[in-house]
């Protein structure tokens, strides 16, 4: 998997907060094997943020999404 993410040029995993332990740990598991090119991005998933956050509201949540996909997607190789 480290291999083909080097292959392909992936900037960024992205995970949900809500997952497992065990998909976290493999997910940073891979990421620490392909180094610095690619970083591990965690989103919202299963609901929206406490009032006041970040993603606390419908609006707020697709904004606060997109702004972490198109920065992590938009990060340029050395």
């Amino acid at each position: 998997l480290a291999d083909e993410i080097r292959e392909e040029g992936v900037n960024a995993i992205f995970i949900g907060g809500t997952a497992g332990r065990g998909l976290q740990n493999l997910v940073q598991a891979v990421a620490e094997e392909v180094g610095e090119d690619v970083r591990v991005v965690s989103i919202l998933t299963g609901s929206l943020a406490p009032a006041g956050h970040r993603g606390g509201s419908y609006i707020a949540f697709v904004r606060f999404h997109t702004e972490l996909v198109v920065s992590a997607l938009s990060r340029k190789d050395s």
